[in-house]
């Protein structure tokens, strides 16, 4: 954002990393392949499943994939920043999700 009045200029070095993680995020999702399997972190931890780190891309593991067994908390079975090797089941490149 430039000022001429003021003489001032403003950068958003914020606008610049976003762009770089989205076309990182593009990258991986573009070598992606269903079956695969992967070595994310547990990020966060919802009533309806689990939100784990690919490295850049965020996928999601459903309560009900968790366990063979009936679960009422994904935090039965996950603690935070745990390591897990995930299968990719699905993906969406348009959506950029990762089940």
């Amino acid at each position: 954002k430039i000022n001429h009045e003021f003489k001032n200029v403003v950068v958003s070095h914020k606008a610049l990393i976003e762009a770089d993680i989205e076309e990182q995020k593009k990258e991986i999702i573009g070598q992606l392949e269903k079956g695969q399997v992967l070595e994310g972190t547990v990020k966060n931890i919802t009533s309806y499943g689990v939100f784990v780190d690919l490295g850049g891309v965020d996928g999601l593991i459903h309560i009900t994939d968790l366990s063979w067994s009936r679960i009422n908390h994904p935090n039965e079975i996950v603690e935070l920043d745990q390591k897990l090797n995930v299968v990719i089941l699905d993906f969406d490149e348009a959506k950029t999700r990762i089940q």
